[in-house]
């Protein structure tokens, strides 16, 4: 008469079989996760950006000096406004430097940034500011000019898409 407490080698081999797949399939959805934390924790971080030069946008902008030429036009519902560029040679820094921007440069870190030994962003990239003729105010900034975003294409801006580009 044959043991048959145990199990067989071919129901081990199948156990073992299910469970690495089941391993996979939890080891893929946690690098899904994972990244796409990673991607809505940058979001988040490029939008305290935009707040921190909103803010700056309405505390610092009004000394700063706009020519009259304008840089492009714009179509609002009372009619045509043109775009004047600022004749100051702005960066972030003078952003963090504002009485009104609640963030200073050592608070200037993208916590989804890959690179570790870069996770400390720079502040001396170009930054442009612009006024229409109803006194709104908008800035333009490349992503590339952080140095610590993980996606730098492209820019941050509040530019309406027919100026972007200037």
């Amino acid at each position: 008469m044959m043991n048959t407490k145990g199990f067989t080698l071919m129901e081990l081999l199948v156990s073992l079989v299910i469970l690495g797949i089941v391993t996979a399939i939890a080891i893929a959805y946690m690098n899904y996760n994972y990244n796409s934390t990673l991607s809505k924790t940058e979001e988040i971080f490029v939008d305290t950006i935009h707040d921190a030069l909103k803010l700056y946008l309405d505390g610092d902008a009004k000394n700063l000096n706009f020519p009259s030429g304008s840089v492009c036009t714009l179509n609002k519902t009372h009619g045509t406004v043109y775009l004047h560029k600022a004749t100051e040679t702005l960066t972030f820094d003078n952003v963090l430097s504002s009485s009104y921007v609640p963030l200073v440069s050592d608070e200037l870190v993208n916590p989804a940034n890959k690179d570790k030994s870069n996770y400390r962003c720079k502040s001396d990239g170009s930054l442009f500011i612009y006024r229409d003729d109803d006194y709104v105010y908008y800035y333009f900034i490349r992503k590339d000019s952080f140095r610590c975003l993980n996606d730098d294409a492209g820019y941050i801006t509040n530019l309406p898409p027919s100026c972007i580009g200037l």
